[in-house]
């Protein structure tokens, strides 16, 4: 079987999605692009953004954007809510340049439990949103070479 034989999954494009790492099999998060079947997972800030095909293999899963993980929190964990809103708002006010990808990564890590409560919140969730940029980039240099291998 070749990749194009995988089957693609379709979701909206622009939503966030969550799929695996076929290098690592952590999760990561995603924003799906025009074409509703590719995805990003890099900034774009310090080169070139590289769509990739959305395989089912990936077990992706469409999380929505930062509004349906407030929504999720309120419906869900009430008692977080006004804590959880208020990190949002805080954090968009601390991008010094907004990239929907960063603060995508951001408001996940701080909903799926990170420690983004009192002071520092915003500073570590930025941090765990770089951390995450880094391997997404090391995630593209990886396939980059192994297609310059597959051209040669």
């Amino acid at each position: 079987m070749t990749m194009q034989d995988l089957p693609l999954c379709r979701f909206t494009a622009g939503t966030f999605i969550e799929l695996d790492d076929p290098m690592t099999g952590e999760r990561f998060i995603a924003q799906v692009c025009d074409s509703g079947t590719e995805f990003i997972d890099t900034t774009g800030e310090t080169g070139p953004r590289l769509p990739l095909p959305i395989f089912a293999a990936l077990n992706p899963v469409e999380v929505g954007d930062f509004r349906t993980l407030k929504h999720e929190v309120l419906e869900n964990r009430p008692e977080e809510y006004a804590a959880f809103a208020g990190f949002v708002t805080d954090l968009f006010d601390a991008l010094p340049k907004f990239n929907d990808l960063t603060f995508m990564r951001a408001v996940k890590w701080a909903f799926d439990g990170g420690d983004y409560k009192g002071n520092g919140g915003t500073g570590r969730a930025l941090e765990v949103a770089a951390q995450l940029e880094e391997q997404a980039k090391a995630r593209q240099a990886v396939i980059a070479a192994r297609a310059d291998l597959l051209a040669a």
